[in-house]
């Protein structure tokens, strides 16, 4: 250990040093449990108290509802035969589970619930209600190893756990089911430092558990974590031969372990399963969602203007200060070259030094610009020019005022130099983890006038396994988020160890913390209320049909007018259990696009030769969707009421 921090602790030693042995482990982990529960319970009111019954929204709740729903049935039931058929929609395609993510381990989690209430929403909402209190006690389990301080373990709970990425996926149960991924990282750890065998088995066990909670997930682990599991072993724990060997070949085997349900996403490759290069692009992040925007409490931001939530990647501006402090702290002790520096450093230098005025009177030039418009739209000679937006000139007064407060930072920066020697610091990983994180999320496309010059990398290994995972990259921006959360640990158990050598007494310690916890939680939760609550049940209504579908003989069926609000129709499918035409996924079967042109008129002779080409036995004209009720001969009216009506069409 080369000393990067003052009296800096290798492998998990103990940073703070003033609570770490006076306190139980069983009671810290029952204090634990009883804290993060009651603020999972506080961020997911009035979710939780209505768990039976309700749903976030009507949208992707209601169609991982159903996923789980037909795979709870069928596991219970002993039927695994056949499951990637399941569910059966798209009729009569095969492999259909691998037309959305499988959230096979979500509903694994969600199986007891399931199997003791058999109600499917309430097994749906304990995965999401229970998933950020245990991805907060991952993270301070991590943050407590790598700072020995209970206090900084807290806050990096508290950030990572109930951080906004969590808010902005209430709708994805298995998105916000991350709690594997930090106690996998701890094994890679305690394997470093320890070089027990013991710990490949946890890295494998966690490697499966986290890629089969989410199918995102698994491909991600592969893009950072193996980069980052190289970089911590390699660098950190200067693991070399056959104990470096030991852990790859865990991770190998766990991948492994994951390929039966990606062979099949392959195979689906070949039938067109791929995303273009402009949706990559589009559900790509940018660096700024990263920062903390004016505006909001603390310049939090919960949700970026004119952007789905689903791109919200912040901790908030506690966390960053304090991942900033450690970063400073990690590099602290790099050497100084006595050689001068090069003219192109110079040069960099002096441009930065003119940036910060420069952006502090632009961006207070267009805010009073305006201010006394009132609008961000000019109109000259009719003519209308749309000024820079307002996200836009607080982010440019922002990087000004931080380029401006820190000119003596960056000048110091300019003349360090970094040794591969000295990166021995188990932190110092974590940088590298949100740097990777953060490019990756990103996509690190470039635009010129209108023109992708470079669409980013994702397309160009489109042929991967779990190809469509690609498709909401800044999702990758949580991975970023626990480095920085670690980092933020970092920071502030370096924080504590100095208050506590400067004689600052325990209970006041321990009241600084806790007012830090509450900051970044405040500056994490929405203004407006957390997003699990609700004005509805967002479950669609009981519909008779349904249950006079079950009470047939069983046969494949299509819902008409094809097309609409098809995970409402799944739903009706929990009730009936026939195949169905109908269906929702991100991939759709090929030829369904024909059928759905086909059937807008059902009584065609090419429809009617169609549907029985496919065997379809039952027709459901659905009323709400404004679909007509008669259907003249072959068809034969079995059933019908205000909201829809059933017909059979003989072979």
């Amino acid at each position: 250990m080369s000393g990067l921090l003052p009296n800096a602790p290798l492998q998990g030693e103990p940073v703070s040093g003033d609570t770490s042995r006076r306190f139980p482990v069983w009671g810290e982990w029952i204090c634990l449990c009883l804290t993060f529960g009651l603020v999972g319970l506080w961020y997911t009111n009035p979710l939780w108290r209505h768990w039976g019954a309700y749903l976030v929204d009507g949208a992707d709740p209601l169609h991982n509802v159903c996923v789980s729903g037909w795979l709870s049935r069928r596991i219970l039931a002993g039927r695994l035969s056949g499951i990637w058929d399941v569910p059966p929609i798209y009729y009569p395609a095969r492999l259909t589970l691998t037309y959305t993510d499988p959230q096979i381990g979500v509903t694994l989690l969600g199986l007891p619930i399931y199997a003791f209430t058999r109600n499917i929403v309430a097994a749906y909402n304990f995965v999401v209600v229970i998933s950020m209190p245990l991805c907060a006690l991952g993270a301070y389990a991590l943050a407590r190893h790598l700072t020995g301080s209970r206090g900084a373990a807290l806050i990096a709970g508290i950030a990572w756990g109930f951080g906004a990425w969590h808010a902005a996926h209430a709708s994805h149960q298995q998105l916000l089911s991350l709690e594997a991924l930090p106690w996998l990282l701890l094994c890679m750890h305690r394997y470093g430092e320890t070089k027990q065998d013991r710990y490949l088995v946890g890295i494998f066990l966690w490697w499966v558990v986290q890629e089969y909670l989410c199918e995102y997930w698994g491909m991600f682990l592969i893009l950072l974590i193996g980069p980052f599991a190289l970089i911590l072993l390699r660098l950190t724990y200067r693991l070399r031969g056959r104990d470096l060997a030991k852990p790859w070949i865990a991770i190998a085997l766990a991948i492994l372990a994951w390929m039966p349900a990606q062979w099949l996403f392959l195979v689906q490759v070949r039938q067109g399963h791929q995303h273009g290069a402009a949706m990559v692009i589009g559900f790509s992040a940018n660096l700024a969602h990263y920062l903390p925007e004016p505006g909001s409490w603390l310049l939090g931001q919960w949700e970026h203007p004119g952007l789905s939530t689903e791109f919200t990647l912040t901790l908030g501006a506690v966390v960053l200060g304090l991942a900033f402090l450690m970063i400073l702290l990690l590099f602290r002790h790099t050497r100084q070259s006595a050689a001068p520096l090069s003219p192109t450093r110079a040069a960099i230098g002096r441009v930065l030094a003119r940036v910060a005025p420069v952006g502090l009177i632009v961006s207070a030039i267009a805010w009073i610009i305006m201010g006394s418009l009132g609008t961000n739209d000019l109109t000259y000679l009719g003519l209308t020019v749309t000024l820079v937006n307002s996200g836009t000139v607080s982010r440019l007064f922002l990087v000004s005022l931080l380029l401006w407060l820190n000119a003596p930072l960056l000048a110091w920066l300019r003349e360090q130099r970094v040794h591969a020697r000295d990166v021995r610091h188990p932190l110092l990983p974590y940088v590298a983890l949100a740097f990777l994180a953060a490019i990756w999320s990103c996509g690190y496309s470039i635009r010129f006038g209108g023109t992708w010059l470079c669409p980013g990398v994702h397309w160009l290994v489109a042929w991967l396994p779990g190809v469509k995972s690609f498709r909401v990259l800044a999702r990758m921006g949580i991975f970023a988020d626990l480095a920085l959360a670690m980092l933020a640990a970092g920071g502030a158990a370096h924080c504590l160890r100095m208050l506590r050598e400067r004689g600052l007494a325990l209970p006041l310690r321990a009241t600084g913390t806790a007012a830090v916890c509450i900051l970044v939680l405040v500056e994490n939760v929405p203004r407006t209320g957390t997003p699990f609550a609700f004005s509805s049940a967002c479950l669609p209504a009981p519909r008779a049909v349904d249950t006079w579908l079950a009470s047939q003989p069983p046969g494949p069926l299509v819902e008409l007018p094809l097309g609409g609000p098809e995970m409402n129709r799944m739903w009706y499918q929990l009730r009936h259990q026939n195949p169905t035409m109908n269906g929702f996924g991100t991939f759709t079967r090929p030829g369904y696009g024909q059928d759905a042109d086909l059937l807008r008129n059902p009584q065609s002779p090419a429809a009617i030769a169609r549907l029985r080409a496919l065997g379809v036995k039952y027709v459901i004209v659905d009323a709400s969707m404004g679909g007509a009720h008669a259907l003249a001969s072959p068809y034969r009216l079995r059933f019908e009421d205000t909201v829809a009506a059933a017909f059979e069409l003989p072979r």
